[in-house]
């Protein structure tokens, strides 16, 4: 949020520096850096732009290098332990076989994976080849928010659209997603025009809060293993609702001064 209020300043490289301090704490800022560096070539050129993605590597580099220099191997684990995580279990993929058991009796394995991130995963044929999908179907949805943003005219109304369809696209098909990370989008999803993407966002929120307490249940595959289907269900129509206000066309403001001279506002 500091980053977008820093982009609609004019702040564009201490924006991008912002993200990357992000990326090195949690990734997923990572997908808002494309559409800040459209934002900066706009206004400010190709230029901006170059200077704004070398300020996201430095302040991204600052924040790793010392863990990098005490304990390389430590650093490249983390990274290494997360790129290789499974289906886990609350993720739509994963979510998707488990309904398969209910309704087929289709066999599911979960392991209690403890490397790196401790998590329940989802385990099996179906399950690796629908994780591989899911990798696939989020750079897809972060891409097409991208393309659609840069395509069309612009506005700071669009910018903030567009950085809330990035984060719901990571979320929707995600391989590991908890319950936390919806908080992701909290102060992103108002930006989005209309009340269906607030209160479709409000009911993936209320279903977090159905079965959060029993995890045991989802674990062991139980009943309530449908709400989180459901929550993430809704995550896929967040993402498609603001995909559609992003793929839209709005005019670009224009303020007075930036007319041409003879030209009445």
């Amino acid at each position: 949020m500091a980053a977008l209020a820093a982009l609609l300043t004019g702040r564009d490289v201490g924006a991008c520096a912002l993200l990357g301090i992000a990326f090195a704490a949690k990734v997923y800022p990572l997908v808002l850096l494309p559409p800040a560096l459209v934002w900066s070539a706009r206004r400010r050129g190709n230029r901006a732009a170059k200077s704004g993605a070398a300020a996201f590597a430095v302040a991204a580099l600052a924040c790793v290098l010392p863990f990098l220099v005490l304990a390389p191997q430590g650093l490249l684990e983390s990274f290494r332990s997360q790129a290789a995580r499974g289906l886990q279990i609350e993720s739509l993929g994963a979510q998707v076989v488990v309904a398969a058991y209910h309704v087929t009796g289709y066999g599911v394995s979960v392991a209690h994976h403890t490397r790196g991130a401790v998590s329940y995963d989802v385990r099996g044929p179906v399950a690796t080849a629908l994780g591989a999908l899911s990798s696939l179907l989020q750079l897809a949805a972060v891409a097409i928010v991208v393309w659609a943003y840069a395509r069309r005219g612009d506005d700071p109304r669009r910018l903030a659209v567009a950085f809330a369809a990035a984060v719901a696209g990571f979320l929707a098909f995600t391989r590991f997603l908890s319950p936390q990370y919806l908080v992701w989008l909290v102060p992103l999803v108002p930006f989005v025009p209309g009340i269906a993407t607030f209160v479709v966002f409000a009911a993936a929120l209320a279903l977090d809060q159905a079965w959060f307490f029993h995890y045991r249940s989802i674990v062991e595959l139980g009943s309530r293993s449908w709400f989180v289907l459901a929550r993430d269900l809704l995550l896929v129509v967040v993402f498609a609702l603001a995909l559609r206000h992003t793929m839209k066309h709005e005019d670009a403001v224009v303020l007075e001064d930036e007319l041409p001279l003879g030209v009445p506002p």
